[in-house]
């Protein structure tokens, strides 16, 4: 299958594709060097892209690679067996929404803010996206000796952005870097965003959250080893700056951004990413001052660390996975509910009496949340649904990298 991708004349294109999950997940499933993951990520310079050509014509709408699914509002999609599933919240209607001849899907999927689309990997080679409204497969972009992943979606759903690394055929080591972002529908064209050499710079930049006004929250990587960067922020005149950090903080990690009122959830990492307390605040993101006026969520005293942390819709409560850390290891992990009251927030363990620990998170509903749970001496992980008052929740079916489809289309 031809790419969809323009050809960018001087830039070579080759590879071999890697998925990489949204969920901290990530298969390669070529002999390819690895891409660094979080626990292989320093701080680089900041370095600002060379001029890039303008976006390539409209593109002709590619035919449907074939038929997947429908899935409607509120259904969770979730992986089982390298295929994408569907599955009611009350666990009606189980089907399999990807069959593709002799290639694996959903690894690194991930639900347009607005439910319309589902975007995801097939078989190390390419990108997809599932139109859930008609149920259709639509292939995005595809390399050749290359690594495609970190699908992320812009908050109007009309952009999907995602990186490219290109690989040397003779030794496979990263020799390019790239970030492009697809525009919706299916068929809309392809727009470079970022390039870089890797034989000129010691690193690159992978999209991690998409803002408002075509701005887009990055990370750093090299294939050295070291600790998570600082993040930075692309902007619409195609510059690439930090962002400054909240309070005295050196390092931090930004969970999310709500999109609305530019407010994110962030986690102070300077002792470090396995140190036992990783205090969780809320501050205001500014494209030019960077993270500002932090305030406290996490209770004083509380030696946890956050693994996920994300906005409910409402914007006000927040959904998180926390755990604590003794003598180095990861203890098990649970689900918590912050919901505002009085000057702070009251916390709720949703599911305590539950088995196993909470992997991944998802909202759905008042209802409650959706979490992927692995409990001991079974074959595989399960999802949830736990009420938010924290009593026993209920198993839905066996899979992992939970999605729900937003209710609001």
């Amino acid at each position: 299958m031809k790419s969809n991708r323009p050809l960018i004349a001087g830039i070579p294109l080759i590879g071999a594709l890697l998925l990489v999950g949204c969920i901290v997940r990530a298969n390669v499933s070529q002999q390819a060097a690895p891409f660094p993951g979080e626990d292989a990520i320093r701080t680089l310079p900041t370095i600002t892209p060379t001029a890039l050509p303008g976006p390539p014509p409209d593109a002709t709408p590619p035919p449907p690679l074939r038929y997947g699914g429908r899935v409607g509002r509120g259904e969770i999609v979730f992986t089982r067996g390298g295929a994408l599933w569907a599955i009611g919240p009350d666990g009606a209607n189980e089907r399999r929404i990807t069959i593709l001849e002799d290639e694996e899907a959903g690894r690194g999927a991930v639900a347009s803010p607005d439910g319309s689309y589902v975007a995801f990997n097939i078989d190390a080679d390419e990108v997809a996206v599932l139109d859930t409204r008609s149920g259709q497969i639509h292939s995005i972009d595809r390399v050749e000796n290359g690594v495609i992943g970190a699908l992320t979606w812009s908050p109007d759903s009309m952009s999907l952005y995602y990186h490219v690394v290109i690989y040397r055929p003779d030794d496979l080591t990263a020799a390019q870097v790239d970030i492009w972002q697809a525009s919706m529908p299916p068929g809309g064209p392809l727009t470079p965003l970022t390039m870089v050499d890797l034989s000129l710079s010691p690193g690159g930049y992978t999209p991690t959250l998409g803002l408002p006004d075509g701005r887009l929250l990055l990370g750093e990587f090299t294939s050295a080893q070291g600790v998570y960067s600082r993040p930075l922020l692309f902007t619409p005149t195609r510059s690439v700056i930090p962002v400054r950090s909240p309070g005295n903080s050196r390092l931090f990690k930004i969970w999310d951004v709500d999109p609305a009122t530019l407010r994110a959830l962030v986690t102070d990492q300077t002792e470090g990413t396995d140190a036992p307390a990783q205090p969780l605040y809320l501050t205001d993101l500014d494209p030019v001052l960077g993270l500002r006026n932090p305030v406290r969520v996490s209770p004083e005293g509380e030696e946890v660390v956050y693994l996920a942390a994300h906005f409910a819709p409402d914007g006000q409560r927040l959904i998180a996975i926390r755990a604590r850390v003794i003598d180095g290891q990861t203890e098990r992990a649970e689900a918590v509910l912050f919901t505002p009251f009085g000057n702070g927030y009251r916390v709720t363990v949703l599911g305590q009496a539950d088995p196993g620990g909470v992997v991944a998170i998802a909202w759905h509903s008042e209802q409650g949340v959706v979490v992927e749970r692995v409990i001991p001496d079974e074959a595989g992980p399960s999802l949830w649904l736990q009420p938010l008052d924290g009593s026993p929740g209920r198993r839905i079916v066996q899979g992992e990298a939970p999605l729900v489809i937003a209710t609001g289309r």
